[in-house]
């Protein structure tokens, strides 16, 4: 007969969670004491068959050769399940297991009158849904923190296990405010909070600076006019969405009490852009926005030869314009003259924005300086770059 046939099988003494589920944020503690079997003893955990290690505030910790503690800080629902404890020496393993049940606190799916303000005798609905959340539920509404019941000021309640859906067959100003739908379990509370606009917000008519681009030095003006909305209106504007004042960046303001208008005397590439006016009063705001455009000058990116051109090598130069309003219009001189007359030299348009002067050898009668001047509608500009030919002493053109 072996010597592990003289050995003690581990013997766990049963443990539990309690007799009470426990709610969610509570600690809880399981202690897997091994109270008959050799030593050495390994002992580990496991989570509905899983194996289970420290973490996801989730604690184990070995208190002498036969102890093993589990501690669960701050219980959640995914803590829930099956634990169990498993002892292990030369002479075979044991195991014991408990289960462990978290109360659900209530979760509210967010809910909400919609985005605009509601007008006067409107009818509207609110439903309160518990997402997630142990039964029985309790729910309740409150209006501007005060308890609302069924029948009263025109509101009706009607609940489900999981839901409450508050209605208002014909909304009037004193409905205006905040609903509060509070839910509770034996787990915890929580809670979900609308706002109810009933005033008439303001209406903008809509503007704009026209169909097409304004030329740099014109003047333009736009209104904009509050066609319905309750008094006091505030009327501001805004620029790419930063505040405009009266007198900045050459705009003016007139305002009066449902009206206001911007003019530009003279317009510059600075002004074009994104102009909003936002008009604001008790029930609400309201905005309308309108896109300014200038038409722009063509820049021309600085573009320049190699320093080291020898003849017979190729050479191209791109004449890019960065800024500029389409359609644009190249053109390539030499020395002040056609380029045409040149031998040897190709041009081609790159893109709406580009041209390219390739060519493919050059010979002495290539140096010298190239112009490309680009133009639109608004006004043209011109680059100049002079080509250099190395190594054409001595060589017969």
């Amino acid at each position: 007969m072996t010597k592990k046939l003289h050995l003690v099988v581990p013997q766990i003494t049963p443990f539990d969670f309690g007799e009470d589920v426990l709610n969610a944020g509570d600690t809880v503690s399981l202690i897997c004491t091994v109270g008959k079997g050799d030593l050495p003893l390994k002992i580990h955990w496991q989570l509905n068959d899983q194996i289970l290690n420290s973490g996801n505030s989730i604690i184990i910790n070995r208190n002498g050769k036969r102890i093993s503690v589990l501690s669960i800080e701050n219980v959640q629902h995914e803590h829930i399940g099956n634990y169990t404890c498993i002892a292990e020496n030369d002479a075979g393993y044991s195991s014991h297991s408990a289960v462990l049940s978290v109360n659900v606190a209530p979760q509210v799916s967010p809910f909400d009158f919609g985005t605009e303000p509601v007008n006067d005798l409107d009818m509207i609905v609110a439903i309160c849904a518990v997402s997630k959340g142990d039964m029985p539920l309790d729910i309740k509404w409150y209006f501007n923190s005060n308890v609302i019941r069924s029948g009263l000021n025109g509101v009706m309640l009607t609940n489900t296990k999981r839901t409450s859906q508050l209605t208002i067959e014909s909304v009037s100003h004193h409905n205006q405010g905040n609903y509060t739908c509070v839910v509770k379990n034996k787990a915890g509370t929580t809670n979900h909070t609308a706002e109810l606009f009933v005033n008439v917000p303001p209406q903008i008519m809509p503007f704009e600076f026209g169909e097409k681009p304004v030329n740099a030095q014109e003047m333009v003006l736009v209104t904009c006019t509050v066609t319905k909305g309750d008094l006091p209106l505030k009327i501001q504007w805004y620029f790419n969405g930063n505040s405009i004042r009266s007198g900045e960046i050459g705009v003016n303001l007139a305002n009066s009490k449902r009206t206001s208008q911007l003019s530009i005397e003279s317009v510059t590439h600075q002004n074009q852009g994104n102009y909003s006016c936002v008009v604001n009063n008790d029930a609400g705001n309201m905005n309308h926005t309108t896109q300014l455009y200038v038409n722009v000058t063509p820049v021309i990116a600085s573009f320049e030869f190699d320093e080291s051109v020898f003849y017979g090598e190729g050479v191209q130069v791109m004449c890019h314009v960065t800024k500029g309003d389409k359609p644009l219009t190249f053109k390539w001189t030499f020395n002040g003259g056609e380029v045409s007359s040149l031998p040897g030299l190709n041009i081609m348009n790159v893109g709406d924005m580009g041209s390219v002067l390739i060519i493919p050898a050059v010979t002495a009668k290539h140096a010298g300086n190239y112009t490309c001047t680009a133009a639109n509608i608004v006004a043209r500009a011109s680059h100049h770059s002079t080509l250099n030919v190395k190594g054409i002493h001595g060589l017969a053109e």
